[in-house]
């Protein structure tokens, strides 16, 4: 018998979505590592993240079982947990009853050995600092490293500054951006180094783009242009009291969400329709209205359904969520046979 085995005592509702061993992982950056192992460093940790900590991932580690027998502790724990995207990792076999737990709640949790399933393997394909290999190897984990050259290299880095700058837009604190700039910047070096130029010459073309098209330390944005009579007065100076201004976050104006939806013919001239949503790149949430559609069948009947669509970004990751389903028919009424007016119902 193996010797971590579940236990509850409580009546047990599983998870909605499942049981994992491994949770998804986010990219080796700049963040905290910590390990609880009694309330004083439970209280510890909450102090720090309080005070802008950047925590990542918790592990779980008890000198005792009293925190993790604490349902208060548990629900706290998952709330945290949830709130700051924390991978909660779980370590020995009384954490068992947390591990339930949690994953109700759905937190990203893994666990040490929990049946001593086969290895798990996650999957990264993207350009990492030097020494991120060997920091990993050091933790224990198998590390498989293929190096990158020319052309393939220009292109993942590339791909690397995408994902560097959507990080970056999502820092919300100081530090956060500063740390997440440092990465930019890092992955524009890369680049510069890849294509043999200097960072000279980087400076060089943006003071002759400042000085053509200035800067962006008037915070000027545009809003819409138009074509209009020639005699038009000049841009009001930004400095100007009376130009309009916006300070708060949810007042900046979005492009919005275009849908599409058009019926083609493939080139069996079989009848399709192709859905088209436009979102700016840096949405990072999108729900569409449920919309009906009507597909023709081979028959040349007329198919309705109900199409929505959700969109949800991870970091550089884009998540698409799509729900077909058959659009509730109409009653049909037949008029022809309503009574006559003044006749007995």
């Amino acid at each position: 018998m193996h010797s971590v085995l579940p236990w509850y005592h409580e009546k047990w509702i599983p998870a909605a979505r499942g049981y994992t061993r491994v949770a998804p992982r986010k990219k080796f950056r700049n963040a905290e590592h910590r390990e609880i192992t009694s309330r004083a460093s439970w209280e510890a940790l909450k102090s720090d993240i309080a005070a802008g900590a950047n925590v990542e991932r918790l592990l779980i580690n008890p000198d005792n079982s009293d925190i993790v027998r604490d349902r208060n502790f548990v629900e706290d724990l998952a709330q945290l947990a949830n709130q700051r995207h924390i991978i909660v990792e779980l370590s020995g076999g009384l954490l068992s009853h947390a591990f339930y737990m949690l994953s109700k709640y759905g937190c990203d949790v893994e666990c040490v050995d929990l049946f001593a399933i086969e290895e798990e393997q996650l999957e990264f394909n993207k350009i990492v600092r030097d020494e991120i290999p060997a920091t990993i190897a050091e933790r224990g984990e198998s590390v498989e490293v293929v190096k990158v050259c020319g052309d393939a290299l220009l292109e993942a880095l590339k791909r690397k500054l995408v994902e560097e700058a959507l990080e970056a837009f999502d820092a919300n604190t100081s530090e956060a951006i500063i740390e997440e700039l440092a990465d930019v910047r890092e992955a524009i070096d890369g680049i510069l180094g890849t294509l043999g130029l200097s960072s000279e010459q980087l400076q060089s073309s943006k003071d002759r783009k400042k000085k053509k098209r200035g800067g962006f330390g008037n915070g000027l944005m545009l809003v819409r242009t138009s074509l209009s009579p020639s005699l038009q007065p000049q841009i009001e100076d930004s400095e100007n009291p009376q130009m309009r201004s916006i300070k708060v976050v949810a007042e900046l104006p979005r492009s919005e969400a275009v849908f599409n939806s058009d019926l083609r013919r493939d080139a069996n001239a079989t009848p399709e329709r192709q859905i088209t949503i436009t979102l700016p790149a840096d949405g990072q949430r999108y729900r569409s209205a449920q919309h009906r559609i009507d597909v023709p069948t081979l028959s040349g009947e007329s198919h309705e359904l109900s199409f929505e669509a959700q969109l949800e970004r991870q970091g550089s990751m884009l998540k698409v969520k799509v729900l077909l389903s058959n659009a509730p028919e109409q009653v049909a009424f037949d008029f022809s046979k309503a009574p006559e007016e003044g006749s007995k119902k």
